[in-house]
């Protein structure tokens, strides 16, 4: 799983922002599997459809630790996104 930098975050509640934008690139061959709100998305997924301000947490798994949960179908890697309820 690669990413190109830079990477926006925003402190919720906070004045200032740090602007970084988010560009994820992944090996087309090899996707990683994506999970929002505990449902697999399909690999072909738009994840620039996704609202930041709507996003709670994304957690990155890879290696032992994605298919320890996920089986093969983590063996890619795996992002979790939870959104904000």
């Amino acid at each position: 799983m690669k990413y190109t930098l830079p990477i926006n975050f925003k402190l919720d509640g906070a004045n200032a922002k740090e602007n970084v934008d988010f560009k994820p690139s992944f090996d087309p061959k090899n996707p990683p599997l994506i999970v929002l709100d505990g449902e697999v998305l399909p690999a072909n997924f738009n994840m620039s459809i996704l609202k930041p301000e709507s996003i709670e947490k994304i957690e990155v798994l890879k290696d032992a630790s994605a298919t320890a949960i996920y089986g093969e179908k983590g063996k890619n890697g795996v992002i979790i996104i939870t959104s904000k309820k």
